[in-house]
């Protein structure tokens, strides 16, 4: 059973400062990470990103490589299209100083912007908010709207993170992938790594193992 008292490990989580990371190399691939709030905290900021880094396209840390990092698995598109309008709306929603992090109140609010914007995230002019997850599910719901694939249209973007597999999976695009949790290398553009006791990621480079794009 899933549970619901996922926050405290969270928090504790985000006791690692941004300005802390030991950054991995740069040939492990990039993601869209969005992990706290101008505050340091997971709720009670403004929308917006404040601080440049609320909503942001990294290299993948140290510490989400390693072992002990709690992945429990990745989330893969199996349509190249859709993977791609996915990444381009992170890539979109990481340039946009109006993308901010909030896991409380504004947490599905860059979904009800996208939504007044046509699904263009670069085109949100007001400032709103995402969680890790929100963001993810946002991305590839507008996705499903710019590309007219109507399953995606039915992602429930206001689902937690340890509820993410579920809204993808139903969708009949995604499959779950319990190898390489650890090595970003072997992963591709689009691929959303799971941890459900805490965060999720998403990649926005192909990792140099990746030959093609399917593969």
């Amino acid at each position: 059973m899933k549970r619901r008292t996922i926050f405290l490990t969270l928090a504790a989580a985000l006791t690692i400062g941004l300005g802390g990371w030991m950054i991995a190399a740069d040939d492990a691939g990039k993601i869209f990470n969005t992990q706290q709030n101008e505050l340091g905290t997971l709720t009670g900021g403004v929308p917006g990103d404040q601080t440049g880094k609320e909503a942001r396209i990294d290299n993948w840390p140290v510490y989400y490589c390693a072992p002990s990092y709690p992945w429990d698995f990745v989330l893969h598109c199996t349509r190249e299209d859709v993977r791609e309008c996915a990444v381009s709306l992170a890539r979109a929603a990481a340039e946009n100083e109006n993308v901010g992090y909030d896991c409380g109140e504004y947490k599905n609010s860059l979904w009800d912007e996208a939504e007044k914007a046509g699904w263009d995230i670069a085109a949100v002019e007001t400032p709103c908010g995402a969680s890790c997850a929100t963001a993810v599910l946002t991305f590839y719901k507008c996705a499903g709207y710019l590309l007219d694939i109507p399953e995606l249209q039915e992602i429930d973007t206001y689902k937690d993170v340890w509820d993410i597999d579920d809204q993808l999976e139903a969708t009949g695009l995604f499959e779950k992938q319990n190898e390489d949790l650890h090595s970003p290398d072997n992963h591709q553009a689009g691929d959303i790594y799971v941890a459900e006791s805490r965060h999720t990621v998403m990649q926005v480079t192909d990792g140099k193992n990746v030959k093609t794009a399917d593969g």
